[in-house]
């Protein structure tokens, strides 16, 4: 229950990251490096995302938003790179 619930919607909350997210980075790092990806899954993952967020193009910021569980198209095309 709390590796699978509540894990999940923490880190998500302190990560700005939807559950699914988190649980979906724990299967693709932990099967592309095993433990070590299974650890450092999150953290490369809110990364990722921020790094999408700062370019300056509608379809990264896309996905960072979906990254987010926001899957409003206006936001990620018309927001600025200082939001």
């Amino acid at each position: 229950v709390i590796g699978n619930i509540v894990e999940p919607r923490v880190l998500g909350d302190a990560m700005d990251l939807h559950p699914i997210v988190v649980l979906l980075s724990l299967m693709l790092w932990g099967s592309l490096w095993g433990v070590v990806g299974m650890i450092l899954s999150v953290p490369i993952t809110a990364v990722l995302k921020i790094c999408l967020h700062s370019l300056n193009h509608p379809l990264p910021r896309f996905i960072a938003n979906s990254l987010e569980g926001n899957l409003d198209l206006g936001e990620a095309v018309y927001a600025s790179p200082g939001k």
